[in-house]
């Protein structure tokens, strides 16, 4: 297979080859990004633009010569319609903030647990005027006790506004 290179510039043949993605399919890819990801090729990045798609793919190599394996291309038009924030948005953003929530003192329910890190898993859903994450978790209280929690939140298209949580009945 013959790697993409990124320097000096994604070539005109290159871009009209890139693979489509849908708007759903990046936002998936762009939740899935780690805060600090060591290894390289494990993130979705944009790469460009050209006025009707964004490029994106997972840049891996040294950073004076990065390389793709795939090229996508995303309608420029629909992404900003869809879901506006994407360039700042990943989902360490929500599972942060989630965080925080089940280990505010001021939430009664949550109070007095421990959110353990090694058994959370997040689904995230872009809906038309809010993002829905679903956080299955498990808490331990003084190391004993422990009980597997869902949470469903929604969120503005933002991540900092917090519209609705609620724990949900296993």
């Amino acid at each position: 297979m013959a790697f993409i290179p990124l320097f000096p510039r994604l070539s005109d043949q290159v871009l009209a080859e890139a693979e489509p993605l849908s708007v759903d399919s990046f936002f998936q890819r762009r939740m899935n990004n780690r805060k600090m990801e060591k290894v390289k090729g494990r993130r979705c990045e944009i790469l460009t633009d050209d006025g009707n798609f964004f490029y994106v793919g997972y840049p891996f190599g040294p950073n004076e010569a990065p390389q793709l394996e795939r090229l996508y291309k995303v309608d420029r038009e629909e992404l900003l319609k869809r879901f506006p924030a994407y360039e700042s948005l990943e989902g360490y953003h929500f599972k942060e903030r989630i965080a925080r929530l089940f280990t505010d003192p001021a939430n009664k329910s949550y109070s007095g647990y421990t959110l353990l890190a090694e058994d959370r898993s997040f689904t995230f859903h872009l809906e038309k005027d809010h993002i829905k994450v679903i956080c299955q978790c498990k808490q331990t209280r003084d190391l004993l006790f422990k009980r597997k929690r869902t949470l469903k939140c929604l969120f503005g298209k933002d991540k900092d506004t917090l519209l609705h949580h609620e724990v949900l009945p296993n």
